[in-house]
């Protein structure tokens, strides 16, 4: 019995290997790995890390939850380090400026 999450089928190997691109699709494709060998619950960043879908266009990164954000730094241009700052803000008083 083949079993489908949104796009993701967990008999096709090949469609697993797609970055979620917003939260349902991340929702289906850690739906389709608790079905093998991976335990429920996966977050946004697991499922599209393990996809090889990290960056700066990355949705959880998009949306202001992105758990290494300072990561994205040396891959953004200007006008992008500024969006980084919004969603970002660096914390007053801080000296990690990594």
């Amino acid at each position: 019995m083949s079993r489908t999450f949104g796009k993701y089928n967990v008999n096709d190997i090949h469609s697993l290997a797609d970055t979620p691109k917003d939260e349902q699709e991340s929702k289906d494709y850690a739906n389709a790995l608790a079905q093998g060998n991976y335990p429920a619950g996966l977050d946004g960043c697991f499922t599209v890390g393990i996809s090889g879908g990290c960056g700066p266009d990355c949705w959880v990164y998009q949306n202001g939850e992105c758990g290494e954000p300072n990561e994205m730094i040396d891959r953004l241009t200007s006008d992008e380090l500024e969006e980084h700052y919004q969603l970002y803000p660096r914390k007053v008083g801080s000296t990690d400026e990594s």
